[in-house]
């Protein structure tokens, strides 16, 4: 809240400023409170090790360690399900090194080595190809010169009655809004700003009215801030080993 909140003067800046410092304050709160599943596995057994190890064990410790010591391990594994996406097999069994080599398998079947551009061109560095991606998608999603589009609807019966215009055109309510981000996959792939669905969903009582302020701006208005149209490319190969 304290983050979301955080004033630069009198200004509470834009959606993306403050998501930016959610995001940076998420990230210290991780690394000053450990909760790094790896590291916290590592110093936990270390920690049963020496109590085990000394000459009068304090036995409610242990118990206290070996519990800390399995909910590390079901975090640990649970962040490794979410990273391969196998959702056949639940967590629970301790299949992290399961997952991990699923998500290692996943990256070299997906890794692409060259990207060819209109000319014939390749692309061979991170750099060059993520260039000829971004020349490739700038030049689809660019308005050409398609003419006079009205003469492909002549003949066409009207389907849309002005009573389904009406309701196609009016005013968009908190309420589908608020519909709308719940019907986002929790889990869903995070955007630029590092946040997924699960994130806007749980704390939609903190964060919902600014987001649905900057919505409903945006149906009255036709515009939005340009760093919205930000967007990541992930592209997919559709063959095997490309």
């Amino acid at each position: 809240v304290e983050a979301w909140n955080n004033q630069n003067g009198n200004n509470l800046g834009s959606l993306v400023e403050r998501f930016g410092n959610v995001r940076r304050s998420l990230g210290r709160w991780k690394r000053e409170n450990g909760i790094n599943s790896k590291e916290r596995l590592c110093v936990l057994r270390s920690d049963l090790e020496a109590e085990y190890s000394s000459g009068s064990p304090d036995w409610g410790k242990i118990k206290y360690l070996k519990s800390e010591v399995a909910k590390a391990f079901r975090d640990e594994e649970e962040y490794w399900r979410q990273k391969s996406k196998d959702k056949w097999l639940v967590a629970g069994d301790n299949n992290t090194s399961f997952f991990h080599a699923s998500v290692k398998d996943s990256r070299q079947k997906n890794q692409l080595l060259k990207l060819v551009n209109d000319t014939g061109q390749e692309a061979t560095n991170a750099n060059a190809m993520g260039q000829v991606a971004v020349e490739y998608f700038t030049s689809l999603f660019s308005p050409g010169d398609g003419g006079d589009l009205s003469v492909m609807f002549d003949g066409f019966t009207a389907r849309v009655t002005a009573e389904m215009n009406e309701r196609l055109t009016r005013e968009v309510t908190d309420v589908e809004i608020r519909e709308a981000v719940f019907g986002i996959k929790a889990s869903s792939a995070p955007g630029k700003d590092g946040l997924n669905g699960l994130f806007f969903q749980k704390y939609w009582d903190i964060i919902g009215p600014d987001i649905t302020k900057e919505i409903r701006t945006f149906f009255t208005t036709g515009t939005f801030p340009q760093e919205w149209n930000v967007t990541q490319l992930c592209l997919i190969p559709k063959v095997i080993s490309p």
